[in-house]
């Protein structure tokens, strides 16, 4: 190793190295390595620059050993005096100062970069330094600087005492290392260590370090420290402190990627320094951690002093950066001075704080989105001036006390309950956005919007947020908590406001507030309220699902019920010159008093209690509340001011019956305009004749509005009308319409004048024309009263048979045994219609029917051997389908019954060989059936009806003559006169209609008689001899009489069939027996009775014998 130390003049050219020793000692060129042996034994020490200005490089492969008596405490000195300026270059090469070779402590000096003037110490090309102790900037006005720069260049620093580099001793000092340079030092490191000194370090550049093993660095001691860590250097110290002691100013940067202070996992780091003593300054510290950089310390932080500040991203004022990391379980804001903030540009929502901020001081959020997930317990306030600031990553927790000011935008996104006991102040929103529930216990006066997406947002205080400018909520929970809050703009696209027994008064100051909400408010817990205030418009279409009042108080409501919500149930409680609006299948059940109502043709309002209104516009439905009980015993009365029909609908109830019947009301204290459709339900009565009608609209002003009646107004038998009289409107059971107008009656022309002739008779006057008979004045008569009659009397007659429907030729002769069989089966079948009136005249009734009959003889015998006894049975099916008409109305209805009957019939005949003389026939059969009425828009009614029919018919057979016909075929005449009584049993059950009345049926136990004559010939071709054929063609005529008339009971009015009591009938057709075996017979008849009644019908038989 080759020792150089040489003393030159400080003039010359070139790189100089320069020692100026004590007056004592001589200078010398040592070209070989070892200690200098020539030194004096007096103290020694190398000063470069020195009286002057100097400067020594130590290239690589060489070395430099000073300072190596341990008697003195001086070391080499770069910058000696004022004034003078020393440079020692280490390029590659090696320097020891005060240690041995192997790094030993060999002295006890200090090595002075800027003894008393500006010293620099360059290391670098992977120059090496070892020394004991060193500072930089000594003395009061020198300068000194360190810089350590590239890789394998390195400051050693093995100290054995109390400190071991320090940057500012008393002057101004600089330690830079850069661009994987080190630094290592073994005790306690000072920057900015004395008052009125300054120091200064940069570590920059990956690698780039500064280690110091066994103590702490404390960045402004007494003085002012300034510590950049940038570019991805690193800092490690085991403890640290920024402003440390009284009087002191520290900053400390860590910046950048891998950029790192580190001082260890369980240690603390101070920033700034409170002195007890007013008579001493305390310090002030700040420390900024941007661009990914991190300090590390473990244990906490601990900020005190005056004004003492954290940074995260950039200082305030400065742009905003990205945010670092601290490394630490808690951050102490140690007094109400002391303050960590945020200013940075991260605003993904990522960058979480998780220490625990505690003590007096205050948290800023400048710019970017800072997310605390630590459980804060700061109590000197938060101030969001930019950006955002969260607690809670939706997992993870934050929280916060004390009050909050909020200029920007406050978001909760907790997991689990967040109490929010300060007050928060200023113009920034406050957005709920985690699952958790966040708690307001405060009056809160900012001005910003309220926004709750998700979670639970929980007033317990009344008008915890009445200062907001506007609540948006898009999902999760608004919980009012049972506090009253005056809430302004409410709008959202969903998510719930729970009452639990509070009113929520939502503002909408003018128009141009005018809000909507989306989602549901309900009343949770306990029955809450909603008021309207302010000139604007709020529209809710989510479920509007609270029970207690509703206020209007200001401006507009409008429920809409487009998202199949606003289906309130709620009383309204309105002032002169609001409004409330249901549109989009919007739907309130309860009364109103008073404000303007609109209804589109959607929505509809379900009105329980009387109610008063402004104006009213209506398009949709307003319905009066069904009674309690039936009949019903008072009304309900709806009073509005306009009356304004848009072809909506007024559903009322009215106990139809004469005119002091008991009805809700309409009452249009001004004027009415448009059409109103009117739909009228029975609550109770059982119709009854009217004479002004029933009173339903009072209309107090100009009565230009139309209201027209919608579906049938029915009770008991009577169909009611909607009619006109002066301004108001009434129903009545009367015809209403128009009698026919009269012809002009036809006055003579005056005769000529001329000879006077005698005096012709006067000429009676021209009698005024007879009108046909109307209905003008009569109760109008429901036309499902007849088709309950013609399902009555179809049931009754369907099944009813004569000899002569089921006879054919009943006898023949077996032609292998000779003895007459009377064994057959029969069949019928039968298809019919009929037309009839009711008695009230006004109703028209059509039917049409079919009926097919199965029967058989069962056994026969003869007592004597002429006359005989037939048994059988029968069974059939029919149906009658039949329409009735209103003549009156207009309206009409369709009635059905089909059924089966089974039965037995017995025949005797007088002369069973000739079938001459008398004969009796008797049948009973039981029907049942089922039976339904369809009236025009009304409901649809089926019921049962079953019961016996019986019959007794008695004739007499006569042959006239017989005649041969011009073909050879012989004719018999006959006539036979015939007597038939049938009692008709079949009854209908009660029934009730769905409109509540009762119907009954009426005629039932009617004896049908009938009397008439049946004429036949019975004739016989030679082209058939041999053949057992035979052909009998008749002509029938009867008289057919019925002690009752069919009819139906409905509410005490009956209704009956006219026309059929009295009955003419003809009837012809042909019976022919094809061959011992088979019989065929058809007919067809005609009936007819007065009122329009008539019957025709057409029948066709077999019958086979066995």
């Amino acid at each position: 190793m080759k020792y150089i130390y040489k003393a030159v003049s400080r003039e010359g050219l070139g790189l100089f190295i320069v020692a100026s020793l004590c007056t004592t000692a001589r200078a010398e060129t040592i070209n070989d390595s070892h200690r200098v042996a020539d030194l004096p034994s007096d103290p020694t020490a190398l000063y470069i620059g020195n009286g002057g200005t100097g400067s020594l490089t130590i290239k690589q492969n060489e070395s430099v050993v000073s300072g190596q008596d341990p008697a003195f405490d001086t070391g080499s000195v770069l910058g000696y005096g004022r004034g003078d300026k020393g440079t020692l270059t280490i390029d590659g090469g090696t320097w020891y100062d005060s240690v041995t070779t192997s790094n030993d402590p060999s002295g006890r000096g200090t090595t002075a970069v800027g003894g008393g003037g500006d010293g620099t110490l360059d290391i670098k090309n992977g120059g090496e330094a070892y020394a004991m102790f060193i500072n930089i900037g000594q003395n009061n006005g020198s300068n000194g600087v360190v810089n350590v720069d590239g890789a394998d260049s390195h400051l050693f620093v093995n100290a054995d005492q109390s400190s071991g580099i320090t940057v500012g001793t008393n002057g101004t000092g600089a330690l830079n290392i850069s661009n994987a340079g080190k630094v290592t030092s073994t005790s306690a490191s000072y920057v900015g260590d004395s008052h009125g000194a300054s120091g200064t370090v940069n570590v920059s550049g990956n690698d780039s370090n500064w280690t110091i093993t066994d103590g702490p660095l404390h960045v402004g001691r007494h003085g002012s420290g300034v510590m950049n860590i940038t570019s991805g250097g690193t800092v490690n110290s085991a403890g640290g402190g920024i402003a440390t002691e009284d009087g002191s100013v520290g900053h400390a940067l860590v910046s950048g990627t891998g950029s790192t202070w580190d001082i260890g996992s369980n240690r603390t780091l101070t920033i700034g320094y409170t002195s007890k003593d007013s008579n001493i300054a305390s310090s002030t510290g700040t420390l900024t951690v941007a661009d990914g950089g991190r300090v590390v310390a473990g244990k906490a932080i601990n900020v005190a002093g005056d004004a003492s500040t954290i940074y995260i991203g950039a200082k305030d004022g400065e742009p905003a950066a990205a945010p670092g990391i601290l490394e630490t379980a808690k951050v102490n804001l140690l007094n109400d001075t002391t303050a960590l903030v945020f200013n940075h540009s991260d605003t993904s929502g990522n960058y979480l704080f998780s220490p625990i901020v505690t003590g007096q001081g205050s948290v800023t959020n400048l710019n970017g989105t800072t997310v605390l997930t630590g459980a804060n317990i700061y109590t000197g306030g938060t101030t969001i001036s930019g950006g955002t600031l969260q607690l809670g990553d939706g997992s993870t927790a934050g929280s916060l006390v004390g009050d909050i000011t909020n200029n920007s935008a406050f978001v909760i996104n907790n997991p689990a309950e967040t109490t929010l006991g300060g007050v928060i102040s200023g113009t920034g929103t406050l957005t709920q956005q985690g699952a958790g529930t966040t708690a307001l216990q405060s009056a809160n006066s900012y001005t910003g919007e309220t926004v709750v997406n998700a979670g639970t947002l929980r007033t317990d205080i009344v008008d915890s947020i009445a200062s907001s400018k506007a609540v948006n909520i898009n999902g999760g929970v608004f919980d009012l908590n049972g506090n009253n809050q005056w809430v302004n703009r409410l709008g959202g696209t969903g998510g719930e406001v729970q009452l639990n027994g509070a009113t929520l008064t939502a503002n909408n100051a003018t128009a141009a507030d005018d809000s909507s909400y989306d989602g549901d408010i309900i009343d949770g817990t306990a029955k809450g309220s909603l008021t309207k205030a302010g000139d604007g418009s709020l529209t809710l279409t989510g479920k509007t699902a609270w029970t207690g009042d509703t206020h209007i108080d200001g401006g507009e409501l409008v429920l809409d019920g487009t998202n199949g919500g606003a289906q309130l149930v709620s009383n309204i409680i309105g002032k002169d010159n609001t409004t409330l609006s249901l549109q989009n299948g919007a739907n309130l059940t309860g009364w109103i008093d008073p404000t303007d109502v609109n209804i589109d043709k959607t929505s509809s309002w379900n009105m329980t209690a009387d109610s008063l209104t402004g104006d009213v516009n209506l398009a949709g439905t307003i319905r009066y509340a069904a009674p309690s009980t039936l009949p019903m015993t008072s009304g309900h009365t709806l009073t509005v001011n306009n009356w304004n029909g848009q072809d909506g609908t007024l559903q009322m109830n009215t106990v139809l019956g004469d005119d002091t019947s008991v009805t809700d009301k309409l009452v249009v204290n001004g004027n009415t305009s448009g059409n109103t459709f009117m739909q009228i339900n029975n609550a109770g009565g059982g119709g009854a004749s009217t004479v002004e009608g029933i009173r339903v609209v009072e209309v107090n002003g100009q009565s230009d509005g139309t209201f027209t009646k919608s579906g049938r107004i029915v009770a008991g038998a009577y169909d009611y009308s909607l009619v006109k009289k002066g301004s108001d409107w009434f129903l009545t059971s009367l015809d209403t319409t128009e009698p026919p107008t009269p012809p002009d009656i036809i006055v003579p022309p005056e005769p000529p004048v001329g000879p006077v002739d005698p005096e012709d008779p006067e000429t009676p006057p021209t009698p005024e024309p007879n009108p046909e008979p109307d209905n003008q004045g009569k109760p109008t008569v429901r036309p499902e009263s007849a088709s309950y009659t013609a399902n009555l009397a179809a049931a009754n007659t369907m099944f009813v048979t004569r000899l002569h429907d089921r006879l054919g030729e009943t006898q023949y002769t077996d032609a292998l045994t000779g003895k007459k069989k009377v064994t057959s089966l029969w069949l019928r079948q039968v298809g019919g219609h009929n037309r009839w009136k009711d008695s009230s005249g006004q109703i028209s009734t059509q039917s049409n029917r079919y009926v097919v009959q199965l029967g058989g003889d069962l056994a026969q015998w003869s007592n004597d051997g002429l006359q005989r006894w037939h048994l059988g049975a029968m069974a059939g099916y029919g149906n009658n389908r039949s329409n009735s008409h209103s003549n009156i109305t207009g309206y009409h209805s369709e009635g059905s019954v089909d059924g089966y009957s089974a039965g037995l019939y017995a025949t005797w005949y007088e002369n069973d060989e000739t079938h001459q003389g008398t004969y009796l026939d008797s049948w009973a059969q039981y029907g049942w059936f089922n039976n339904h009425v369809k009236g025009q828009n009304i409901q649809g009614e089926s019921y049962k009806s079953s019961g016996v029919t019986a019959s007794l018919e008695l004739g007499y057979t006569h042959k006239l003559g017989e005649f041969i016909g011009s073909q050879g075929s012989t004719n018999e005449w006959f006539i036979q006169p015939q007597a038939q009584a049938i009692w008709m049993g079949v009854k209908a059950d009660d029934q009730r209609e769905s409109n509540g009345t009762r119907v009954s049926g009426g005629g039932d136990g009617n004896i049908q008689t009938r009397l008439g004559v049946r004429t036949y010939l019975k004739g016989h071709s030679k082209i058939d001899d041999g053949k057992n054929r035979i052909f009998q063609p008749f002509v029938e005529a009867n008289w057919i009489h019925n002690t009752n008339d069919f009819g139906t009971r409905m509410d005490g009015a009956s209704v009956y069939q006219s026309g059929a009591r009295n009955i003419g009938e003809i009837k012809t057709g042909v019976e022919g027996q094809l061959n011992p075996h088979l019989n065929l017979w058809g007919n067809v008849g005609v009936q007819v009775g007065d009122k329009g009644y008539s019957d025709s019908s057409a029948m066709v038989g077999v019958k086979y014998s066995f």
